[in-house]
């Protein structure tokens, strides 16, 4: 009989076991099945010029908040129509608060503030045998110069930029071997050798750093253009609004936008020339 009993035991506990472990199982897939209309989800609409760092940041806040964003990302010149065209959003973070000036479907809420700073850089052929060195020598002879087009952020830069040198512009129009659509366009036009540089952000200087180099062009010799950020209205969520707002003047998002070259925004820009609009 005992020796009955064990055996009845031996049988019993494995498949009670694996009963106990069968029913946890269930309740543990239950409870973490969260249905996807309960997720918060954000959309934000962000200039290019900007992406790098916005995706790592947009990266950090979804993993330290449950909070999901969507991002979507246009060059400044076209951020405004893009969010025109699809009517609704919760956020945007813009380069220059011009962008934000023309009428469009949804507004701004009235405080906006700059989350960081972005100054454009030169950058360099490693193999031109001109010596370049500042923004004067891109208007030396024969120097191959790449040049945005028209109503884009960098062009207006650009052009500020010169100005700010007294920079010779019929110098600069004899110099041009490239015209470039966009940023990135300009950094791999230099890194391929069809020119001997461009003024690009820092952004697509790191992009397309085989062969070239990046200098900085001295705060009194460039402009800087504030990155500011703004929630919309109306928003489903606006507590997840200021979330994420307050999120991007955090260390974390701050030190995110240092890595690309932006300035951050406690450091000081004594020198520079703030604001210059794309239209």
């Amino acid at each position: 009989m005992a020796r009955s009993l064990r055996q009845f035991w031996v049988y019993l506990l494995p498949a009670g076991a694996l009963a106990v472990m069968v029913a946890a199982l269930s309740v543990f897939m239950a409870g973490s099945d969260t249905p996807e209309d309960t997720i918060t989800t954000l959309t934000v609409y962000c200039a290019d010029e900007v992406r790098l760092p916005v995706e790592q940041i947009v990266d950090h806040f979804q993993r330290r908040s449950g909070i999901r964003v969507h991002a979507h990302f246009q060059p400044s010149d076209r951020l405004t129509a893009q969010m025109n065209q699809a009517g609704d959003g919760d956020l945007v973070i813009a380069a220059d608060e011009s962008v934000l000036q023309p009428a469009h479907s949804q507004q701004t809420n009235r405080q906006t503030h700059p989350v960081a700073y972005l100054a454009a850089v030169m950058l360099v052929r490693s193999e031109t045998p001109h010596n370049i060195h500042t923004v004067a020598d891109l208007a030396g002879p024969e120097v191959k110069l790449g040049v945005p087009v028209a109503e884009t952020l960098i062009a207006a830069v650009t052009s500020a930029i010169f100005r700010k040198n007294d920079i010779d512009m019929e110098r600069i129009v004899l110099n041009r071997a490239f015209s470039g659509g966009s940023s990135a366009e300009l950094a791999q036009a230099v890194e391929l050798g069809q020119v001997d540089a461009a003024i690009v952000w820092p952004t697509a200087a790191q992009q397309y750093a085989y062969r070239t180099e990046m200098i900085e062009i001295p705060p009194d010799h460039n402009v800087m253009i504030p990155i500011v950020a703004a929630g919309l209205t109306p928003s489903s969520h606006p507590d997840a609004v200021r979330q994420f707002l307050e999120f991007l003047n955090s260390p974390v998002a701050q030190e995110s936008f240092e890595k690309y070259g932006l300035t951050t925004v406690g450091a000081g820009f004594a020198g520079f020339a703030v604001g210059v609009g794309c239209q």
